[in-house]
């Protein structure tokens, strides 16, 4: 598959890249980003289990095909029924994968009660 570019970030061997950013910024944006925030952005990458949106957030945001929020009785087709390369997408914050430095959004109108969440959404 072709590298998606956006600004200043790529896609390169399974991972979302944007210079500059490490674990100082990772720790900053873990501080500053409620759970249930709508995130918004535009996808950069398709992949089997999901796609993958640049929010301008610095970090690789994931929403998985689970929460597409498109039932057919027949299955998603890939790439046919995922959201298109460039289009523009939204989802409700979920939670931070540590691992791969990634956040995941869920579909919007979800109620989402991280346990790990204090009363104003940010988690502990």
């Amino acid at each position: 598959m072709e590298l998606e570019e956006t600004a200043d970030a790529y896609y390169e061997g399974g991972m979302f890249f944007k210079p500059g950013f490490g674990i100082d910024e990772w720790e900053a944006l873990k501080q500053r980003l409620p759970v249930g925030s709508i995130i918004t952005g535009k996808v950069v990458h398709q992949a089997l289990f999901g796609v993958f949106i640049d929010a301008g957030l610095g970090f690789p945001v994931l929403m998985r095909v689970t929460e597409f929020g498109i039932i057919k009785p027949s299955g998603l087709t890939f790439p046919d029924d995922y959201p298109a390369l460039g289009g523009a997408i939204s989802g409700q914050f979920c939670g931070f994968d540590e691992g791969n430095r990634q956040l995941a959004v869920c579909r919007l109108g979800l109620e989402i009660v991280h346990p790990d969440a204090d009363s104003n959404g940010f988690l502990r």
